[in-house]
């Protein structure tokens, strides 16, 4: 396929996300010169086919997309996108039709100011995310049939980036180590990848 550059694209083009059925992309750039949004794009051409917050910058008053810690989530069937947004002090999980742009959900979890690392199981059943709460960063998963929000870890250590597997009956994410919490003084701490079993809760470091 070709390579998005030029005057397809801006200067800065992050986070991209290919479909499951690999004909689109969506990323994060500055095509239009003002901020950066949401476009989406074929993957055979490297058309873009619009820009895909552009109903949602409409609708709400969305201060900054988090695109560093969070790139976003396809639904298992290509369908909608789900990724974090930044509003009026707090992070928001966001659901938009790739095809329409039209906001599909808008979450605002109460006590949960910061979401992050949205990834959708393969069931299309849930979302998992990266959630802080009074500085501890735990697992939760929200359930889009029965829209519940349920906490998976209770950890003091950092839980972060969660996939799914292929089979969606394990999670895997960043923890920091047994030994992170020993160093006070250090510039960076100790990471390790754990294995979540939904069914259980159990986890286990790889």
């Amino acid at each position: 396929g070709d390579v998005l550059a030029g005057d397809k694209v801006g200067s800065n083009n992050l986070s991209p996300v290919i479909s499951p059925d690999g004909r689109k992309v969506i990323f994060l750039s500055d095509k239009s010169a003002i901020n950066i949004n949401l476009y989406i794009a074929r993957t055979e051409t490297g058309e873009i086919i619009g820009r895909l917050s552009r109903k949602l910058q409409r609708q709400s008053d969305i201060d900054d997309y988090s695109y560093v810690r969070s790139a976003g989530t396809w639904s298992p069937d290509s369908r909608y996108f789900a990724f974090t947004t930044y509003q009026q002090g707090k992070n928001q999980l966001v659901i938009v039709d790739a095809q329409s742009g039209d906001i599909d959900r808008e979450l605002d979890f109460e006590g949960l100011p910061a979401l992050s690392n949205p990834s959708w199981s393969p069931s299309g059943e849930e979302i998992v995310v990266s959630g802080m709460r009074y500085g501890q960063s735990d697992l939760y998963v929200y359930d889009l049939e029965n829209e519940d929000f349920r906490r998976l870890t209770d950890d003091p250590r950092s839980a972060l980036h969660p996939d799914w597997s292929p089979s969606g009956d394990r999670i895997v994410y960043v923890r920091e180590s047994s030994d992170a919490r020993q160093v006070e003084e250090a510039d960076w701490r100790p990471y390790e990848m754990v294995i979540y079993d939904v069914r259980s809760g159990n986890q286990e470091p790889i």
